[in-house]
């Protein structure tokens, strides 16, 4: 989940340096963009919105976004 777009805080960087798989410095946009291409293609859905509640306790992790609620259950056998 981002508020805005793919990267956060890194996107408004001009150049990132001395990363790991990055040869050359690359820009913050640039490397937002990587990072959100390799993210889908590996089947991550990325859902541009703010997050304005959490509840992280128990089986159940639920996070509430200005237009939708997800939940995820880490264990499928408590019936979630």
């Amino acid at each position: 989940m981002e508020k805005m777009y793919s990267g956060g805080q890194i996107a408004t960087t001009n150049s990132l340096e001395n990363y790991p798989g990055f040869p050359e410095p690359i820009g913050g946009v640039d490397f937002a963009m990587n990072l959100d291409a390799h993210a889908r293609n590996q089947g991550v859905e990325i859902i541009n919105e703010e997050v304005v509640e959490m509840s992280l306790t128990g089986a159940v992790k639920k996070v509430k976004l200005q237009r939708m609620n997800i939940r995820h259950c880490s264990n499928t056998s408590n019936g979630c």
